[in-house]
């Protein structure tokens, strides 16, 4: 994971600095313990192992379809709102972005 961040952080040209890149480094490597944590969970409450891998397939895809990466928070509609909330991923996606790039995501 840590060459993944300092090859992509460097080379997507995010800003320059190495607090910034720590800060970075840090929300990707938290992301991926709670995605892990999540896995372990599906898979101890699962029977059987395809059981598991379709359920944490479903659970990883609805977190990604509202988390913020495939959609903005203005595009998805108030009456499913509420995804967001439950997504892993969109405190992570904002958090990240806000620290490693020059933009401001409202």
């Amino acid at each position: 994971m840590l060459l993944f961040d300092l090859i992509t952080y460097w080379s997507v040209g995010l800003r320059p600095g190495v607090t910034h890149f720590f800060v970075y480094l840090i929300a990707t490597l938290l992301f991926n313990l709670a995605c892990g944590a999540l896995s372990i969970a599906v898979t101890m409450g699962s029977k059987t192992g395809g059981v598991a891998s379709l359920g944490i397939i479903l659970l990883l895809l609805f977190s990604m379809m509202f988390g913020g990466f495939l959609s903005s928070r203005e595009t998805i509609p108030s009456w499913i709102g509420w995804a967001q909330v439950s997504s892993s991923r969109t405190e992570t996606f904002y958090f990240s972005m806000r620290a490693s790039c020059a933009i401001t995501l409202d």
